[in-house]
């Protein structure tokens, strides 16, 4: 089950990077991929909506970045 949930929101926060910028990097991909925490990547997901660049999106996936 909670494998189900983390790829859920990885693909809704990828999807959602699609539709803004149309294309996302491989490696931005990559690192939305290696995460494993739920709470993270549901932040990320809502974050995705409304952040202005995929360069401001990458920043959040930087190592302590996340809690913010």
């Amino acid at each position: 089950i909670q494998r189900g949930i983390l790829e859920t929101l990885r693909e809704g926060a990828l999807g959602i990077l699609q539709k803004r910028f149309s294309e996302v990097p491989p490696e931005l991909t990559s690192k939305l991929n290696s995460l494993e925490d739920a709470s993270s990547l549901r932040e990320l997901m809502l974050q995705a909506v409304d952040i202005n660049s995929l360069a401001e999106f990458e920043q959040l996936l930087e190592p302590g970045e996340e809690a913010n």
